[in-house]
């Protein structure tokens, strides 16, 4: 059996992993979900670090919004687990709220990928080698 994958076909095989769609694939098919994600100036308000301490980071998949760079809610609470500056469950609450704020129709989805990182079912943690 064969399936294209991005203009490419290929042979299906035992061993052989199908294509996951990237952060920026995922997000380009969901843009209202992308409103509710936080910038990096307000990630680090929320962490309680300092923007430049994220700005800086060469691994943190950013998510472009316009002029504005954004982090995925799942990111956000890896950092928090990460610095522990703040209660993961603080962290959390504030994801929830800025998206109720800034996008309200997405509040679902946002709080879907929150409690999907308590269960452990997030992608391995931002400072893992």
């Amino acid at each position: 059996m064969t399936v294209a994958i991005r203009h490419r076909t290929i042979d299906e095989r035992p061993g052989v992993q199908p294509h996951k769609p990237s952060t920026r694939e995922r997000v380009a098919a969901e843009p209202q979900v992308v409103a509710a994600f936080p910038t990096l100036r307000q990630a680090a308000m929320i962490l309680g670090v300092n923007a430049s301490t994220l700005s800086r980071r060469s691994d943190l998949a950013i998510v472009p919004r316009g002029r504005a760079h954004c982090l995925q809610p799942t990111t956000v609470m890896e950092l928090a687990r990460y610095y522990k500056r703040r209660s993961v469950l603080e962290v959390a609450g504030e994801l929830a709220d800025l998206a109720e704020t800034q996008s309200p129709q997405s509040v679902e989805a946002i709080e879907r990928e929150i409690e999907a990182t308590f269960e452990g079912r997030s992608t391995p943690g931002v400072g893992a080698n």
